[in-house]
């Protein structure tokens, strides 16, 4: 049973704190290993450390209010142990021990830290490229094609139209027109 007067963490804190560190750390690795140029990889990077900070920061803090609870329990074992030595007889000298303060639970500012990790995850969004978005391209002719593409286009892909394939054999401009 856990007697600190700041308590221990909930299973619940713990494990989001955890959530977000794996999930950060994963986030950091993909864009290294697997992003697109620099500005992907930065963006991926961005976007891991604002899922990393606040964990970091939770874990922190958590630390911190776990050192403060150890000495506090320390402080008040030599509270009790002086008090015992000196006995009932001297009232007046345990009372001029004073009594020992609670400590309080580290200083969160979770508006900050929140504000931090918004601002890395909008950055980290503007850096990374949109992606691949499916084209709805129609050509005009086979130029077109063979200028975009420089090859034919078969059925099924995008911009794909049976007015371009003249022996309807599912190759569209077969041959090069330039």
């Amino acid at each position: 049973m856990d007697t600190s007067p700041l308590g221990k963490p909930s299973v619940f804190a713990q494990s989001l704190a955890w959530i977000g560190a794996v999930s950060g750390i994963a986030l950091i690795v993909y864009s290294l290993v697997a992003a697109e140029g620099l500005w992907g990889r930065l963006g991926g990077i961005l976007v891991g450390l604002a899922f990393i900070g606040p964990a970091a920061w939770w874990f922190y803090c958590a630390q911190q209010d776990k050192k403060k609870a150890a000495q506090h329990e320390e402080i008040l074992r030599s509270h009790r142990e002086l008090t015992a030595l000196l006995g009932p007889d001297t009232p007046e000298l345990v009372r001029g021990m004073g009594s020992v303060e609670t400590p309080q639970p580290t200083d969160r500012r979770w508006p900050v830290v929140s504000a931090g990790a918004a601002v890395a995850l909008i950055a980290g969004a503007v850096m990374m490229p949109a992606g691949d978005q499916p084209t709805n391209d129609v050509y005009r002719d086979c130029t077109d094609v063979w200028n975009e593409l420089e090859r034919p286009l078969e059925e099924g892909e995008p911009g794909y139209v049976r007015n371009l394939d003249a022996d309807t054999d599912g190759v569209a401009c077969e041959i090069d027109p330039r």
